[in-house]
């Protein structure tokens, strides 16, 4: 009984634990940017460390930004490769930095997998994928709204809301998918029958990639916002090629971090289940409520993150 009381309090805590991290994220992620006029307000006691945390990032994102700026004007007036090399390096920097802050891909990927037995391999796959896809996701949108039709940053950035909104559209449509399928006993796919040497090694079916497309269609259609500012920029001083390249430098820095993040979300998963291995009735029971919570995650962002979105695209909400 004593076992039972503690395994239900570690659940509920995670649970809070994610639903208030949830919150966090989705207000952080929806916020109105920071205008100039209120610049003096990132510089003054934060409330709680948290927030103080996504402040210091987005000062850092800022002044990473200035720094790209410089090196793309420096590229005008060189033909030295040493500006290029400088903003495809800032560019990795960036997207590091950019990881690390407010974010819907981060919590989807770590939802998707702490729902579904995976390989660490198969979680770095899934980091660096979705990575990719946003990156083409943003070259793709600035060369045909901004080159081709010759739209104006605003009118671009616009282009950029909307697929948001599709995007988290498909993140709910992805969650109700994953709920549905770990109350058919979808959702645990390794075998109960572990030897010291192989536990948590799932199904080969699991380990492929096949089933990736997902999440990476729901995360990757989304653009990168970091990836349109550069885009946007070297766009204007004639470099748009040395923006294309500083942009998949920009993902490569994102899907490193993100990959820890998705290291962390399978060894958790396989230490949560290690620790009722010895009960295969707990070990199911464990395995199954780890999936509904993760899918129940990625629904619930889902749909916050597209009201959100809905209420700030239109005009009479």
């Amino acid at each position: 009984m004593t076992a039972r009381l503690f395994r239900l309090f570690t659940c509920s805590a995670a649970l809070f634990l994610l639903v208030s991290l949830t919150a966090e994220l989705v207000a952080a992620q929806t916020a109105p940017e920071t205008k100039p006029e209120i610049a003096k307000q990132m510089t003054a006691p934060a409330p709680d460390l948290w927030r103080q945390t996504v402040l210091k990032i987005r000062q850092g994102q800022m002044k990473l930004q200035r720094s790209l700026a410089t090196a793309a004007r420096e590229m005008k007036t060189t033909e030295s490769l040493a500006p290029t090399i400088t903003l495809a390096l800032i560019g990795l920097l960036y997207g590091v930095l950019h990881a690390i802050g407010p974010g819907h891909g981060k919590i989807v990927i770590a939802s998707y997998l702490l729902a579904e037995e995976s390989r660490i391999k198969r979680g770095v796959g899934l980091a660096f994928l979705a990575s990719a896809a946003q990156a083409i996701s943003a070259i793709a949108m600035v060369g045909v709204f901004a080159f081709v039709f010759d739209m104006s940053r605003l009118e671009t950035t616009a282009k950029a809301q909307w697929l948001e909104t599709v995007s988290y559209g498909f993140i709910a449509i992805l969650g109700l998918w994953m709920i549905f399928s770990a109350l058919r006993g979808k959702g645990c796919t390794h075998s109960h029958d572990h030897g010291a040497a192989d536990y948590g090694t799932p199904a080969p079916a699991s380990g492929t990639f096949k089933q990736l497309w997902a999440p990476v269609l729901a995360i990757g259609i989304r653009p990168c916002s970091g990836a349109i500012i550069i885009l946007l920029f070297t766009l204007a001083q004639g470099v748009f090629l040395a923006g294309i390249g500083a942009t998949f430098a920009m993902a490569l820095g994102t899907a490193t971090t993100v990959a820890a993040l998705a290291i962390f979300t399978v060894v958790a998963r396989r230490m949560a289940l290690r620790l009722v291995q010895s009960n295969g009735i707990w070990e199911n029971h464990m395995s199954r409520g780890l999936s509904l919570l993760g899918a129940s995650a990625v629904l619930v962002f889902g749909i916050l993150l597209l009201f959100a979105s809905i209420g700030r695209n239109n005009p009479f909400l």
